[in-house]
């Protein structure tokens, strides 16, 4: 929902200067039976230009929040399996060392970085398999955005 209000926020924003600009441009090249119409199609185009923003912005965050916890949970299960398999003089404790905390966000940055890298999309051969997935996520976020 955070998403959402973003894009209304931005919209309602950029609403006014896009009409300012946009406008005597589009009423000298529209014919006069769509002029009535420039100001309903510069509204709705700020509108999803914001909901592609605000997507964006909130695949960014979702990224990031991802990639700190599932650094973390694979830094504290890695500290487990040291300590089950490890011969180690003393057991790491995890409530008492930063090093799953050190670990967790070493990993999480690689995360992120490999996320920018590949443009927040899957590899070859996950695209394929996961597209039932993908498209439920669209059809989602289309939901939660437009249909209240």
């Amino acid at each position: 929902m955070v998403a959402v209000t973003l894009a209304c926020s931005v919209a309602n924003i950029a609403r006014k200067p896009a009409a300012q600009y946009l406008a005597p441009v589009l009423a000298v090249r529209c014919p006069e039976e769509y002029r009535g119409w420039i100001n309903p199609g510069i509204n709705t185009f700020c509108k999803v230009l914001a909901v592609l923003f605000a997507w964006m912005l909130a695949t960014l965050i979702y990224a990031v929040q991802s990639a700190i916890q599932g650094g973390n949970i694979a830094a504290r299960a890695m500290i487990r399996l040291l300590n089950k398999h490890a011969n180690l003089k003393a057991p790491i404790d995890e409530s008492e060392t930063m090093l799953d905390e050190a670990v967790g966000w070493t990993l999480a940055a690689c995360g992120v970085i490999v996320q920018f890298k590949m443009g927040f999309r899957l590899p070859f051969p996950l695209n394929i398999v996961l597209l039932p997935l993908i498209i439920m996520q669209w059809f989602l976020a289309f939901c939660v955005t437009f249909i209240h």
